[in-house]
């Protein structure tokens, strides 16, 4: 089994090319709410936990504020891979003895940069599998006779 922390920045750095195919140019409000949270959380707290751990000596983690954005799905994507391309430099630029230094959860504890990269990668894997859930809602209608197949989307499956 591989290191989880060399899977996550694997998983971090091609999340991008399945975020785009995706929420490029849909116009379902479940997508562009999944897309607003990614990038809010892409810009202003996951990156920023990392930066706090590495620069102070194990730091308590602001909360986030609320935030709303009337752009459109894909200004926010477009901004979204701005930031992850510079959070993946940053990621990428971490040495060794930085990923044990830590930080403090108000709800979850201690918490080190090693963990917070792998569960932002695990972030990730989450909200794609919910585009890909909005994906099935999407297409089942139009699978006619093959929908015996599968269970509909949103159920569990029975396999």
């Amino acid at each position: 089994m591989s290191d989880p922390y060399d899977r996550a920045v694997e998983i971090l750095a091609t999340t991008p090319t399945v975020l785009r195919a995706y929420v490029q140019g849909s116009g379902s409000a479940d997508v562009a709410r999944v897309m607003h949270h990614m990038l809010r959380i892409e810009t202003a707290l996951l990156n920023r936990r990392v930066q706090l751990m590495v620069e102070q000596e194990n730091p308590d983690f602001p909360s986030p504020e609320p935030a709303t954005d009337e752009r459109s799905v894909d200004e926010k994507l477009a901004e979204w891979e701005r930031a992850r391309a510079e959070n993946l430099a940053m990621i990428r630029g971490l040495r060794p003895d930085q990923l044990g230094r830590g930080g403090k959860h108000s709800r979850w504890g201690a918490v080190t940069v090693r963990e917070q990269v792998t569960e932002w990668a695990y972030h990730d894997v989450d909200h794609l599998r919910e585009l890909l859930e909005l994906a099935q809602v999407e297409l089942h209608p139009g699978i006619g006779a093959y929908r015996g197949i599968y269970p509909t989307p949103g159920t569990p499956a029975t396999v």
